[in-house]
């Protein structure tokens, strides 16, 4: 500060200042975070646009894996676009969910543009908005991948179909969603934690299980 003081909020102010020019993103996270997707998937595309998931070359320059390689195809290095779209084993699939139209575009351009240009669209596809069909594509994509370094590889047949299926029921599930909330079909409520009334004990429990069958852990807090 000009009189010399020096408190944690005139730090946080000259960390966050920046005069430089900045590339104005506010249009591109607006359009991902509109998708019409879980908000898991949504997410998911906000760690692929941060280049944030752990790939191998990632863990490898983090000193926490042996080898950068891709260990589905073994044809390179395993970065972000090598898995969602370059893989070989994932190709035959691209090429038979992406409209022919798109076929030239969709396998060119950096990462940042590969994901907004195909989020943009406006076009349909399989039923819904191909959008929707590209956010469940590399969600998918990314768990087939990592069921597969992990050793749960699960039997999937006809994953293309499997996609257009999913990502037309959430586009159905979204416009019924809509329409019921037009309608007053939907109430929303706040919830919170509420102390129990005199004379009980409140006790919150959560768990999660590995498969089902499988291995489960369950905790309380009183």
């Amino acid at each position: 500060m000009s009189d010399g003081r020096f408190t944690v909020k005139t730090a946080y102010s000259l960390l966050v200042e920046n005069c430089s020019l900045r590339q104005n993103m506010a249009s591109f996270y607006d359009r991902f975070w509109r998708v019409t997707a879980p908000e898991r998937v949504r997410t998911f595309i906000w760690l692929v646009c941060n280049q944030a998931i752990m790939t191998n070359a990632k863990r490898y320059r983090r000193h926490l894996g042996d080898t950068s390689i891709f260990p589905v195809c073994k044809c390179g290095e395993e970065t972000i676009l090598q898995v969602l779209r370059d893989c070989p084993s994932i190709l035959g699939i691209r090429n038979r969910i992406v409209p022919p139209r798109r076929i030239h575009d969709f396998f060119n351009g950096s990462l940042l543009g590969w994901v907004y240009g195909n989020l943009a669209s406006e076009e349909n596809a399989a039923e819904c908005a191909w959008s929707t069909i590209f956010a469940m594509g590399i969600w998918w994509a990314w768990k087939w991948r990592c069921s597969n370094v992990f050793g749960e590889i699960g039997k999937c047949r006809g994953r293309v179909k499997f996609v257009n299926e999913v990502a037309t029921k959430l586009s159905r599930a979204y416009v019924s969603t809509r329409e019921g909330r037009v309608t007053g079909g939907r109430v929303e409520r706040m919830i919170a934690w509420k102390p129990p009334s005199e004379g009980w004990i409140k006790l919150n429990t959560d768990g999660a299980s590995h498969g089902n069958p499988g291995v489960a852990t369950a905790g309380g807090v009183f």
